[in-house]
């Protein structure tokens, strides 16, 4: 995963609906900070949760090199993992994009 030397021992999920939350936990030294914005995210709140994660994780510089950063996206065969896909082009440095299923990334 992008930004990391070293063993991984904790990834702390976020949920994309809570903005408060983000830099609180790259503060705490979790090794992976993912933003959901898949199960942790009502269907009605998903557009409001992708724009906010994405907004955030374009405009934050990561506040240490010890946390990388990642979006967890709803599955590729669903309306909301397509536009997932198709409106991560902020830009983003650094963010891999991981699918519910398979945890594989998508790096960009």
């Amino acid at each position: 995963m992008n930004g990391i030397d070293h063993p991984t021992r904790s990834w702390l999920f976020t949920p994309g609906t809570r903005a408060d939350r983000f830099a609180k936990a790259e503060e705490i030294g979790a090794d992976v900070l993912i933003i959901d914005v898949e199960d942790a995210v009502a269907p009605g709140d998903k557009a409001t949760a992708r724009t906010t994660a994405l907004d955030w994780l374009a405009d934050e510089p990561a506040r240490s090199g010890k946390t990388a950063r990642a979006l967890r996206i709803n599955g590729l065969d669903t309306a909301f993992g397509l536009a997932d896909l198709l409106l991560h082009t902020h830009d983003i440095h650094n963010v891999t994009p991981i699918k519910k299923l398979s945890l594989l990334a998508i790096c960009l």
